[in-house]
């Protein structure tokens, strides 16, 4: 969908976001979440918007409206490089 960046007010902290859309899968098992994971939270765009849960920063719901409005990007703007 995107790259946004947002820097927190009153602070030098800035916060880089890549946003995807895809299909999301069982969980693997076996795997654990990475220790700063605290938990999951899966909620629709409606749960989102209707604050089920306050989104951590603006970019939350820019990447949700753009995802939703945006014609799709190609994936060939990514590389690795091995």
């Amino acid at each position: 969908v995107g790259v946004y960046q947002w820097t927190l007010p009153g602070s030098e902290r800035t916060y880089l976001r890549f946003c995807f859309v895809g299909e999301v899968g069982d969980p693997l098992r076996g795997h654990s979440l990475d220790p700063d994971i605290t938990t999951t939270h899966w909620l629709t765009a409606e749960q989102i918007r209707c604050g089920s849960l306050p989104p951590r920063s603006p970019l939350v719901l820019r990447c949700l409206h753009d995802a939703e409005n945006l014609t799709p990007r190609a994936l060939d703007c990514l590389h690795a490089l091995t």
